[in-house]
């Protein structure tokens, strides 16, 4: 048997992982049940050997033309071919054939393919004859005798002197067949529990490689387990840790610091918690981190946590910021696994767990043992969370029993609530009329009122439709991380506030992050004011720095009490609806106020408070503040140039043979649908550009490959754009125009600055023969030497 990843239908690398883990544990243990012929104090071998990623050497022998060809022609790439003791060099236009594939050429995955399948074959016929044998498993005789993964490649055979040898003599076989040497300084080797040590010395000395007691990692995953799983996790610590430390939080605004954390800091983890239950001290440190990043902390300088990250960590519409839960969302991460040996029970990895821990029942009737393995313990931990939201989906209903089985759509049990006494097991085919309809007498005579309604109103399968497992809390239901990552959240939480849409409207308000994000903090009390301060034992006067009369400086008071908030809402027009609704609690005058103000007033009422508190920190700090009319003005204005001025603009730069600028452009567009509409109002910008001028012979280069893609009608469908398409269609189409051309956005800086000068002035310009001031430097970089102008 064989894992070559790239090569299996369905397989994913995490399932490559969870085979390796298995076979990891079955040579450590002492106590593993020999099946399959393997005597009773047998041991085994693994080979770790590293082959290097380069095919300079490699000989493909009788190779037909017809499959030469074809590759020539598909691949348009150079392809070593050596028949017998001769190189054929095949001519193809442009395109000479020579030996050797360097590091980087795009034949190189399918020539991995190739010889990992080469090797295989070679393993598999040894094993077909009796004459190797891989880890047993199971009653059922599965074997595994190898693992191929790009250059990193496991082989496990019987530690014994005859499959040693017959293993060098593959392993000379292939090299000699293909070129390729094998790393032996790389590769280690690594003996089951049960082989005696003087037998581990005379193998180590026929293959030649060093012995280990674990190879260490495998596919970036540990793969030998102790007592403690703290060390072993920790490079994950280091990691974040590293990333952390690199970021200066200073430079970074609360709604960047936000992107940072979810994008980054919570998904690097994401790969190990999918195979394995994280130790809660590394979880606790984890959160720790993004902490410190969020509020500013450092080694240094430490910054007062406002708020608990359970708290933070809770949905938007709920109250938090929506950050993740890395314990939760281990626990979601782990039932997908599961999910996938319940869908997919045909992959080596369900096999090999199958045949392992639950040989005769189904993964969701599994028990972890006294012996599991951590991998498989971790699973039963993930197996919790899917046991509280999956159901059956009924068919014919010859499968399901009425009275115990997950079956209604009613969480969070999914069973009947009564169960009524009958003569024998009820399966649901039992409440099945002849034609396939429900019995609905029986029914209503039997359950209650509310248990009827759920049956009769769930469709009732065809007979010959297979009953199936279904995910309660998706649409299609398949188990998504995202649902169970819900369903774990909301399992936690005992009770919820009643104002979660009014929080959430907030958070969908047309204002920048920036001003979101000091609502967030102003309604949960969590504002710097000099009150707040105080009650967390710092040393400053509770009061109002601008009030007479000793006023305490709370959220309330920095809003609609003080002296300068009251003119500031006079002058604005909404001190009528601020007066009425007031109130020492924030979160409720905010609540009342998005009641009775329309989304385009409470936008400029969210920007109007937010300056409010920017006014008075530099008020604090020795600024001076701006005139009420300014203010306004400003305020007003901000919230416009953000709804209408998120449009965009376009940049367009027409470039001779050696670089130099011979026509340039930056224009504002304030109407655009979508990112991918103004790309397209971009390149059709700079057809009409080149076009206009009479060029005799440009092309056109672009960063944005979707558009690419749909000009060049590799992407078929029904869109809004398409009449844009054509139109640039039809332009592609005249005589000057030689093509299309995907590049990379650092090969389009130019055009960016050009965009970027635009959308920030709010103005269109054109430069006919001289370079564009705001782009010189982007200019002077793309040239091969700075030029004077």
């Amino acid at each position: 048997m064989k894992v070559v990843h790239q090569n299996l239908p369905g397989q994913k690398l995490i399932d490559h992982a969870h085979v390796e883990c298995m076979l990891a544990d079955h040579m450590r243990s002492k106590s593993w049940p020999t099946y399959a012929g393997h005597r009773a104090g047998q041991g085994w071998l693994v080979r770790h050997f590293v082959t290097p990623p380069k095919y300079s050497d490699l000989s493909l022998v009788e190779v037909l033309s017809r499959w030469i060809g074809l590759l020539i022609g598909e691949l348009y790439s150079h392809v070593t071919l050596m028949l017998a003791t001769w190189t054929c060099h095949v001519r193809c236009g442009k395109v000479i054939p020579k030996r050797g594939l360097r590091q980087g050429d795009p034949l190189s995955p399918f020539m991995f393919l190739f010889c990992a399948e080469a090797f295989s074959c070679l393993i598999n016929k040894e094993e077909v004859a009796g004459r190797f044998h891989g880890l047993s498993f199971g009653r059922q005789g599965l074997q595994v005798s190898h693992l191929f993964f790009a250059d990193d490649s496991l082989v496990f055979f019987d530690a014994s002197l005859v499959e040693c040898g017959r293993f060098k003599d593959l392993l000379d076989k292939y090299t000699m067949a293909s070129g390729q040497a094998v790393n032996f300084t790389k590769s280690e080797m690594c003996f089951g529990a049960l082989v005696d040590r003087s037998l581990r010395s005379r193998l180590a000395a026929l293959l030649d490689v060093k012995v280990v007691n674990n190879y260490g990692k495998y596919l970036g995953l540990p793969s030998f387990f102790g007592r403690s799983k703290k060390e072993l996790f920790e490079v994950i610590k280091n990691r974040v840790w590293q990333k952390v430390r690199g970021w200066k939080g200073s430079m970074f605004s609360v709604a960047g610091k936000e992107v940072l954390i979810k994008a980054i800091l919570q998904a690097m983890p994401a790969y190990t918690m999918s195979c394995f239950q994280l130790p809660k001290s590394t979880i606790k440190s984890l959160h720790s981190m993004g902490a410190r990043f969020w509020w500013g902390s450092s080694a240094r300088q430490k910054k007062v946590h406002w708020c608990k990250w359970n708290y933070m960590c809770k949905p938007k519409e709920k109250g938090g910021l929506g950050f993740r839960d890395l314990g939760l969302f281990n626990q979601a991460l782990l039932a997908k696994q599961v999910w996938r040996c319940l869908r997919s029970p045909t992959l080596l990895s369900s096999r090999v767990l199958k045949a392992c821990y639950y040989p005769g029942v189904s993964v969701l009737d599994a028990k972890c043992g006294s012996h599991s393995s951590f991998m498989w313990r971790s699973m039963m931990w993930g197996k919790k969370l899917l046991l509280k939201g999956y159901r059956w989906r009924i068919g014919d209903g010859n499968g399901v029993r009425v009275l115990n089985d997950p079956w209604l759509p009613r969480p969070v049990t999914f069973c009947v609530y009564d169960r009524p006494e009958f003569p024998h097991e009820l399966y649901v085919v039992d409440l099945k009329l002849a034609d396939g309809g429900w019995d609905e007498g029986f029914i209503k005579a039997h359950f209650n009122e509310e248990d009827a309604e759920l049956i009769l109103n769930l469709p009732s399968g065809s007979w010959g439709v297979e009953d199936k497992i279904m995910w309660h809390y998706s649409k299609n239901g398949e188990y998504t991380v995202r649902s169970g990552y819900r369903l774990a959240h909301d399992m936690r939480e005992v009770s919820h506030q009643s104002n979660d849409k009014e929080k959430e409207r907030w958070w969908k308000s047309k204002v920048p992050p920036k001003v979101k994000h000091f609502v967030w903090k102003v309604c949960h009390t969590w504002l710097p004011t000099n009150y707040a301060l105080s009650k967390r034992g710092i040393s400053v006067v509770p009061t109002c720095p601008r009030c007479e009369g000793g006023w305490i400086e709370d959220g309330a008071h920095v809003l609609w009490d003080c002296s300068w908030s009251k003119e500031v809402w006079k002058t604005c027009g909404l001190w009528d609806q601020v007066v009425k609704v007031r109130s020492n609690d924030v979160l409720l005058a905010f609540q009342q106020l998005q009641k009775v103000c329309s989304p385009s007033t409470f936008d400029v009422l969210l920007v109007v408070s937010w300056h409010l508190w920017s006014v008075r920190n530099k008020y604090v700090h020795g600024g001076y503040p701006p005139k009420l009319g300014d203010m306004v003005e400003w305020c007003g204005k901000y919230v416009q140039d953000f709804q209408q001025g998120a449009g965009a603009s376009t940049g367009v730069v027409v470039r001779d043979e050696r670089g130099m600028v011979r026509f340039a452009s930056a224009t504002a567009v304030r109407f655009v649908g979508s990112p991918l509409v103004a790309e397209l109002m971009a390149i059709r910008e700079g057809l009409l550009a080149g076009i206009q001028r009479r060029l005799p012979r440009f092309h056109v280069q672009t960063d944005c490959l979707q558009a690419v893609r749909l000009l060049q009608g590799e992407e078929v469908g029904c869109r809004e754009e398409d009449g844009l398409i054509m139109e640039i269609q039809r332009l592609l189409q005249h005589g000057s125009v030689s093509g299309l051309q995907f590049v990379f956005r650092e090969v389009n800086v130019v055009a960016h600055v050009l965009a970027n000068y635009a959308l920030v002035n709010k103005v269109s310009a054109m430069w006919i023969g001289v370079s564009p001031p705001c782009a010189c430097h982007a200019i002077d970089r793309d040239l091969p030497f700075p030029c004077n102008r």
